[in-house]
């Protein structure tokens, strides 16, 4: 299935990474390639890269292809460019980002948030397509929700959802990854 997903980096009190990516963002795709990522990296220089990570709003890099004679779009602009950007820029050096911060809340347009919190040394997996509200002291609360009409209903989506959790010093194997979420499709609730 073509499910969206973020890539997420919390360090030192912030988001210095959210990188969109239009398809395979399901746990099967990007969330084992993810796994396999922060297996393969030294943390700490991930951590460490990532702090010096710039971000870049959609509307700047409008910004740039409009104006700038000669830019060119990097690659890792690209929403075909999903958790591998992490190896990207903990090994090659990349710090130019494209973020996507509000995508991070949105259940309706992002079906997965996969989160390496460097603060609480956690990597945290988040299901979108959600239509129950979420408690106040979740990472994504909002107290809004939005809305979809269709077949003459409204549907709300309520921010994405909390749906497993694991140290980053004591990350899955993929199997325990994905048995703890392949069951979790686009009909839970």
């Amino acid at each position: 299935m073509e499910e969206r997903c973020v890539t997420a980096v919390y360090a030192d009190g912030g988001y210095r990474v959210s990188q969109y990516c239009a398809h395979l963002g399901d746990p099967r795709g990007a969330g084992v390639q993810l796994l396999h990522t922060l297996k393969g990296l030294d943390l700490e220089k991930l951590r460490l890269a990532c702090l010096q990570c710039t971000g870049v709003s959609l509307g700047e890099a409008e910004r740039r292809r409009r104006e700038v004679p000669g830019w060119v779009e990097p690659l890792w602009y690209s929403e075909w460019v999903g958790p591998e950007i992490l190896g990207q820029i903990a090994l090659h050096g990349i710090r130019d980002l494209l973020l996507y911060p509000t995508l991070l809340y949105n259940s309706l347009t992002c079906d997965w948030v996969y989160v390496v919190d460097f603060d609480t040394r956690t990597f945290e997996v988040y299901r979108g397509d959600n239509h129950e509200p979420v408690p106040e002291d979740a990472r994504f609360y909002t107290g809004y929700y939005w809305e979809r009409e269709g077949g003459g209903t409204k549907t709300q989506f309520h921010p994405v959802r909390l749906v497993a959790s694991w140290p980053l010093d004591h990350l899955p194997d993929r199997k325990e990854f994905l048995d703890k979420l392949e069951h979790l499709d686009r009909d839970a609730p």
